[in-house]
């Protein structure tokens, strides 16, 4: 994560209850999951040799690990995968710029995964009320799929392009229309260096009663 954990709850007093996290990796944000206090966890790591990785670091832990891709669609999906950058940079979506951007990762796999809505997959919707995305362009497609679940989540922390590293990566004027219309506001942006990606911060605004 680019911005801090920590910080952004207590600038933005966030009560966490529990987080889904989209795009899991090894599971390096668990720590600070628990060292905030948040005990409820959903991992979903597509990619099976990650998704081992993650089992082996988060063994023992009281979470809940679902090796799926997310998105808009209950199907099966071919990722393009990677092993140079531990495949943090594998997607369902055709790399572009990124081949440009970062010529040393080189996309020289194919992988099956199955793909799942979270509002059909998750069945306690109010335990959690924060979700963590890191789908590679995949944002969009993965909030159509979580329409019902927003409207008992908080905050949104996501990676954000202001240019399409992903053949139909979603930028992210079009994740801030979209949230719009759940009443989420962008509150903290951080972009990695001068590249076009980073991550950013969504909080629901307060209705007034």
């Amino acid at each position: 994560m680019l911005l801090s954990l920590p910080d952004l709850i207590k600038e933005y007093s966030l009560d966490i209850r529990g987080v889904i996290h989209v795009g899991a990796h090894f599971g390096e944000e668990y720590q600070a999951y628990a060292d905030s206090g948040i005990r409820e966890m959903v991992f979903f790591e597509p990619v099976r040799a990650s998704f081992e990785e993650l089992q082996k670091r988060l063994n023992g832990k009281e979470v809940q690990l679902v090796n799926k891709a997310v998105g808009n669609q209950n199907t099966s999906i071919e990722m393009y995968t990677e092993t140079k950058n531990k495949s943090q940079s594998s997607s369902v979506l055709v790399p572009s710029r990124h081949l440009i951007d970062y010529p040393n990762i080189v996309f020289d796999g194919k992988e099956t995964v199955e793909m799942v809505r979270l509002d059909d997959f998750v069945d306690s919707p109010m335990r959690y009320n924060f979700l963590n995305l890191d789908v590679q362009g995949y944002e969009l497609e993965v909030l159509k799929g979580a329409a019902e679940l927003l409207s008992s989540v908080d905050a949104i922390l996501s990676e954000v392009n202001s240019d399409q590293l992903y053949e139909g990566g979603v930028l992210i004027e079009e994740l801030d229309q979209f949230l719009e219309d759940f009443s989420f506001e962008r509150v903290a942006t951080k972009w990695w260096k001068k590249s076009c990606w980073g991550d950013a911060l969504y909080v629901k605004r307060k209705q007034n009663v």
